[in-house]
């Protein structure tokens, strides 16, 4: 699409640009709707098509077009040409879409300028009403986030893109405090985080709108949930590719709220403080960071695996705070505390009754006098780093949800959901329901069969066990359930989500390595100090770790 804007009285050009709407038709479409706005009314506008791309423009599009220039066409074909002769916030001179398109038309001398109409949003000291509409639509049926405020399209520097597009308003002024995006469709771990982080800094009393665009509600977790249950949504999740709008109160109630393939929702925001809730509990405002380790292990590693991941990553965790599920207490020193069950050992379908074993143990300590509000569970030849993981979930307030946490995508032909090599989590709320009432002896019998009808894999056991409970079971980046090459693990350490654990760790040098790589502890600090620094080297955070033989290093 090429472009011209004409000055009506003085018949200059004051800009042309072209818009490449077939290759990179989302973005390129959308910054020639920001132009056109940005035009003065009354400004002529010249459009021609060369090549293709009319074909790659969504319904929302010409609907805009349609409000700025008066244009009628609603749809495109490939490789047919346009033209046009409009006037900014006027009416459509000529027109004609057809495989060669040709129009003309005579511009009068001195033509009278539209005048605009719409409301100031800055205010003049004298509220009035505002009617607020919005239009949020999937993939599939329309592909659109649109914001209406008494009939204008609201745009701005951000234009509304795939996942979930806020914009927060002052009460009373209605003016646009910020117009932000958030992708939860492709960067759904730090996107949710974002959507929390921006909603809970908003003054109580601000109108938030929201709509979804393309896809991204089927990844909202417990932190989106809660960010806009705090502006009154009333959701509980969302589904591939639907559409969502909201428009919210901070600390208040929603005045419409609807999802759907296509949906539509319209209010107006009246000339008074929004009416403020007032029932916040102490406990929507804490934080807690307390994490219980609990690592399932064998009689046969007390004096490796356990002894080892005592001595690195264990010290990082606060006393009593780890906690080993076997089978069976030995002669063998075991430097944390241990818990013996009657699961047998080794073999791998041992884990299935072990992992039942653990949870349930876990359960038995959620009133013990650390308070943990966080569960870890993972295997003996995991690498952990407790402090970022700890950081990671104290982020957010403790929530209603139950939740449980992992990698997720790995499935048989029986059962789906958790990578469980690198660990997973279950909160409070999740653990409590997911042991529910039952006895150790009843639940363990109860995972065991699960583990049965899961082809023997303990992670997609309880993968199952999660779903059947109803818990919410989320998507977390930064636990790797398999080793990484050399490549990606220098990748991930300078990703914005570095590693919290790391799989298929089993030798004593594989640990101490990443130990003196992570670890801010002064035992660490000396381990560095006193290590060779030949070899293959990586550095983390100023810490430089490396291994003096290159064949146990912690990467494949």
């Amino acid at each position: 699409m090429n472009v011209l804007a004409v000055d009506i009285d003085t018949q200059n050009i004051t800009w042309a640009k072209s818009y490449d709407i077939w290759e990179k038709a989302d973005e390129t479409s959308q910054q020639l709707l920001s132009d056109l706005e940005a035009l003065p009314l009354g400004t002529v506008v010249l459009a021609a098509l060369k090549d293709s791309g009319m074909e790659n423009l969504d319904a929302a599009v010409f609907v805009e077009l349609q409000d700025m220039l008066g244009t009628s066409t609603t749809t495109g074909k490939f490789r047919e040409g346009y033209a046009l002769i409009a006037v900014r916030g006027g009416k459509t001179l000529a027109e004609q879409h057809k495989p060669s398109a040709e129009v003309t038309g005579e511009l009068p001398c001195n033509a009278p300028k539209p005048v605009e109409t719409s409301l100031s949003l800055e205010g003049s000291g004298v509220c009035k009403p505002l009617h607020v509409s919005l239009v949020s639509a999937g993939k599939d049926n329309g592909n659109m986030a649109n914001f209406y405020l008494n009939g204008k399209m609201l745009r701005g520097q951000i234009p509304s893109a795939r996942g979930l597009n806020v914009v927060a308003l002052e009460p009373l002024t209605w003016k646009v405090q910020w117009k932000r995006t958030y992708d939860v469709w492709e960067d759904w771990d730090l996107a949710n985080e974002k959507v929390f982080d921006d909603l809970e800094a908003l003054p109580d009393g601000t109108i938030v709108l929201v709509a979804a665009k393309d896809s991204g509600m089927e990844q909202i977790d417990t932190y989106t949930l809660d960010a806009l249950q705090t502006c009154g949504a009333s959701i509980s999740g969302g589904e591939f590719r639907v559409g969502y709008a909201l428009i919210g109160v901070k600390n208040g109630k929603a005045i419409a709220e609807k999802i759907g393939p296509h949906v539509e929702v319209s209010g107006e925001l009246p000339c008074e403080q929004p009416v403020l809730l007032t029932d916040k509990s102490a406990e929507e405002t804490v934080k807690s960071d307390q994490v219980l380790f609990t690592i399932v292990s064998d009689s046969l590693f007390y004096n490796t695996r356990v002894k080892w991941l005592s001595e690195t990553w264990g010290k990082d965790v606060p006393e009593d705070a780890l906690m080993i599920v076997a089978d069976k207490k030995t002669e063998d020193h075991v430097p944390v505390r241990l818990e013996e069950t009657d699961c047998e050992q080794g073999s791998h379908d041992v884990g299935c009754c072990k992992f039942g074993h653990a949870i349930y143990l876990a359960s038995q300590r959620l009133n013990d006098k650390h308070d943990f509000e966080w569960f870890y569970f993972a295997d003996d030849d995991v690498y952990v780093r407790p402090d970022t993981m700890k950081t990671q979930l104290a982020k957010r307030r403790i929530t209603k949800w139950p939740i449980a946490k992992g990698l997720l995508g790995c499935a048989n032909d029986q059962c789906s959901g958790l990578c469980g090599g690198g660990g997973f989590l279950l909160n409070r709320k999740g653990l409590q329901k997911i042991v529910g009432n039952l006895t150790k002896q009843q639940f363990v019998k109860q995972s065991m069969q699960l583990c049965s009808d899961c082809d023997h894999w303990g992670d997609l056991a309880v993968s199952k066990l999660i779903k059947d409970r109803d818990i919410k079971l989320e998507n977390m980046k930064g636990l790797h359930p398999w080793r990484l090459d050399y490549d990606k693990f220098l990748e991930e350490l300078s990703g914005p989500r570095p590693p919290i654990t790391l799989h298929y760790q089993k030798s004593s040098e594989q640990l101490h390595m990443l130990y003196r790589l992570f670890s801010h502890s002064k035992e660490a600090e000396a381990s560095r100090a006193a290590a060779s620094q030949t070899g293959k080297c990586v550095e983390f955070e100023g810490h430089k770790s490396c291994d003096a033989n290159q064949d146990e290093t912690p990467w494949g």
